[in-house]
């Protein structure tokens, strides 16, 4: 189960500010609540019902529009739940595994006040897949709404939120074995890091778990100059995608480079090591200056990251609790 949040502020000096919150609660209906989405036995061309319980818990109607999602293989890492068939880096190795061809149901639901609803959509099952997984989703997304609060200077807050909860959806096939394939290195830039891109392909419709990639660049001497361990996230079935590395090191110059990579995976347990030489050219530092506006490469420890993760949730906490005490 995944929680969505995007919000767009406009507010003046001194403005007081009311807080974004979820107006709705959607649901699963399935006999094992812990997991909180839909995990099925799926059979060629059967139809299996999936039931959403959607509530409305603030005191004005609100409308939800609904989208059936596609599993892809993140960039980032994990399993990317998108509407479109494919991303810049990231595919599926099967178009028959694009699950939102196969769901069905309500696109839009309008709740009154504190109204309930038992929402039923259905995952229909094509009738020449057999083996190995579809994974998709059931996106749940409220319409934007706009809120004005006249502040005492006369000015106004004006918040535009759009509030949404994703649940997967799982159909599992006779299981086959993931097989994961790491391809070719390449090297790219955004705005916040150089990334050494991996290409990695799961051509098995089944997905596996615990992806881990431990990484090390070195000049060609052999002198290490930056080391990291990527976070262990799962992998998407039939998934074609470029894993993007953080460039370990603080200096980001011209030239050619080894990477040593070890990369491991589990259900099944697989493990893959590999020497790269890339080769970062000038061109290369110079999107990343033009992107980001700096040279050196900006690293940010663990527990700083966790710090102001901390700080942000007491802040939005705060709100919460302000925003009910005026609604008092």
């Amino acid at each position: 189960m995944f929680l969505g949040l995007v919000g767009g502020f406009f507010f003046g000096v001194n403005a007081p500010i009311q807080a974004a919150s979820m107006n709705f609660t959607a649901d699963p209906q399935t006999t094992d609540t812990s997991k909180g989405y839909f995990d099925f036995a799926a059979k060629p061309g059967q139809k299996q019902d999936l039931t959403v319980k959607v509530s409305n818990v603030s005191d004005h109607e609100i409308t939800l529009n609904v989208d059936f999602l596609n599993a892809l293989g993140n960039p980032s890492g994990g399993v990317a739940y998108v509407k479109q068939d494919q991303l810049e880096n990231s595919k599926l190795t099967d178009s028959k595994r694009l699950a939102s061809k196969y769901l069905h149901g309500p696109k839009e639901i309008t709740l009154k006040p504190n109204e309930t609803k038992m929402v039923t959509y259905t995952f229909e099952a094509p009738k020449d897949v057999s083996k190995g997984q579809i994974v998709g989703g059931l996106n749940f997304l409220e319409k934007a709404t706009s809120q004005k609060m006249p502040a005492k200077n006369k000015k106004e807050v004006q918040i535009n939120t759009q509030l949404a909860k994703m649940i997967a959806v799982v159909a599992n096939f006779s299981k086959q074995q993931a097989n994961l394939q790491v391809k070719e290195m390449t090297v790219s830039s955004s705005a916040s890091s150089p990334f050494l891109n991996l290409h990695l392909i799961n051509k098995v419709p089944q997905m596996a778990g615990d992806l881990q990639v431990d990484y090390t660049v070195k000049k060609m001497s052999g002198k290490k100059i930056g080391h990291a361990i990527t976070a262990k996230s799962p992998i998407a079935a039939a998934s074609d995608f470029k894993y993007q590395l953080a460039w370990p090191a603080k200096v980001y110059k011209p030239g050619t480079y080894k990477v040593d990579v070890n990369v491991t995976s589990k259900n099944p347990d697989q493990s893959f090591r590999h020497t790269y030489v890339v080769h970062v050219k000038n061109q290369d530092t110079k999107t990343y200056a033009q992107k980001s506006g700096q040279t050196s490469v900006q690293t940010h420890s663990p527990m700083m990251i966790t710090i102001v993760i901390i700080l942000l949730v007491i802040i939005v906490g705060l709100a919460g609790v302000i925003v009910r005490l005026m609604k008092k």
